[in-house]
C-alpha cells in the first residue's frame, strides 16, 4: 500500500480500526466468523421451525392432524409434489404428497417441511367435495366431516384423479 506520510500515527495499519480499541467496530472477517458459522445456522433453523409451526396452526393442519391422524402408510396411487390451499390462504405449493386408495385419502409433506405437519388420513366416508371457481379457475373444495371449517382446495384435475377410487361419487353427490 502506498503511504504518502512518514508520520507513524497515519500509517496504513492505523487506518483500520482494531477491535481492542474501545468503541471501535472491527470489519475483519475474524470477528464475523463465529456469527456466520455458528449463530446464523441456529437463527435460520429457529426461524424455519417457527414459520412451519405458525403455518400449521394458522392453516388448520394442526387441528386436522388431531382429528385425522395417519396411522401407517396408506396404499394406493401416489401423487407427489402437488399443491393445495387450506384455511386462511395457507398455500402448500408443490410440496404435498397425496395417496388415494380404497380406504381413503392421505396427505403428507416431505421431511424438511414436516415440522408440526404430521401425515393426515381421511376416510372416504368423512369427506365431502364441492366445486367452486376461484379467479376463473375451477377448483374442488374437500371438507372433512368433523373439521368442515377447514377447507382443502385442489385444482379440479388433481381432485378428479384423487377421487377416482370413489367413482367420483363424492364430487357428483357430495356437493
Amino acid at each position: 500500500m502506498l503511504c504518502l506520510s512518514n508520520d507513524p500515527a497515519i500509517s496504513p495499519t492505523s487506518l483500520y480500526p482494531v477491535s481492542s480499541r474501545r468503541g471501535w467496530y472491527s470489519p475483519r472477517v475474524d470477528a464475523w466468523t463465529p456469527w456466520l458459522f455458528g449463530g446464523f445456522p441456529v437463527f435460520f433453523g429457529a426461524l424455519w421451525l417457527t414459520i412451519f409451526a405458525v403455518v400449521s396452526r394458522w392453516g388448520g393442519w394442526r387441528e386436522l392432524a388431531q382429528v385425522y391422524p395417519a396411522r401407517g402408510t396408506a396404499s394406493g396411487e401416489r401423487f407427489r409434489w402437488r399443491s393445495a390451499q387450506l384455511r386462511a390462504g395457507c398455500n402448500y405449493n408443490n410440496c404435498l404428497t397425496f395417496v388415494s386408495g380404497p380406504a381413503g385419502l392421505q396427505l403428507s409433506l416431505p421431511f424438511v417441511f414436516s415440522f408440526r405437519h404430521p401425515p393426515l388420513f381421511f376416510p372416504w366416508s368423512e369427506l365431502r367435495a364441492r366445486e367452486e371457481t376461484v379467479w376463473r379457475i375451477p377448483v374442488v373444495v374437500l371438507e372433512a366431516a368433523r373439521c368442515s371449517h377447514i377447507p382443502i382446495k385442489l385444482h379440479r384435475g388433481l381432485a378428479e384423479r384423487l377421487l377416482a377410487p370413489t367413482g367420483s361419487a363424492l364430487l357428483q353427490g357430495g356437493g
